[in-house]
């Protein structure tokens, strides 16, 4: 058996649009990226649980947000961004597999 065998789909797009957009893309792609992000990072703070010691992933999903959001932009490097899409396209793929695993250990 995988360590996770089903991934939620919404988050592995948002994981694929992360990772491309470590690759040269138009400027449009980073703009719905930006969106798409900002929009699922929402999402996940909605249905997250109350934090919790122990569990600080709503507050994960919060600054995700604030970084991604597109109305009010944070300038930095291409190289920066980079850096910050790897990040977070991989705390989306952990998100995945984490609630795939804990909804296993329920049942």
């Amino acid at each position: 058996m995988h360590l996770c065998e089903k991934v939620s789909w919404e988050k592995a797009a948002v994981a694929t649009l992360l990772f491309l957009a470590m690759a040269p893309m138009p400027y449009g792609y980073f703009v719905f990226t930006k969106i798409a992000v900002c929009l699922a990072a929402i999402w996940e703070v909605r249905e997250a649980t109350p934090i919790v010691l122990g569990k600080p992933l709503p507050l994960l999903w919060i600054i995700i947000a604030i970084v991604f959001n597109p109305i009010i932009p944070i300038p930095l490097h291409r190289e920066w961004w980079m850096i910050i899409d790897g990040v977070a396209g991989v705390v989306f793929v952990w998100a995945s597999c984490a609630q795939h695993l804990s909804s296993n250990k329920k049942n």
